[in-house]
């Protein structure tokens, strides 16, 4: 496996696990002693969690891409 791909790998397992620790920690921090969390609908959850999804993927994205950008500026210097 080249060292690029690793950098990739290794960006992309980092983001997923301290987005799912985040959002762990949030989850509990607001159901913690409640039946319900913060007193939002299921539809306003779904608007919420919806969000951080979209989010984690785009920064998933843009890592991926500073990451080749960078691969391709060091091939182009050598």
């Amino acid at each position: 496996m080249k060292k690029y791909e690793k950098k990739v790998i290794i960006a992309v397992l980092f983001v997923i696990v301290v987005s799912l620790f985040l959002a762990f920690i949030f989850y509990l921090s607001l159901t913690t002693g409640k039946k319900e969390a913060a007193g939002l609908s299921n539809s306003d959850w779904l608007n919420f969690w919806g969000s951080y999804a979209g989010s984690i993927l785009a920064l998933m994205g843009a890592l991926i891409a500073v990451i080749y950008s960078n691969h391709n500026s060091e091939r182009a210097i050598q």
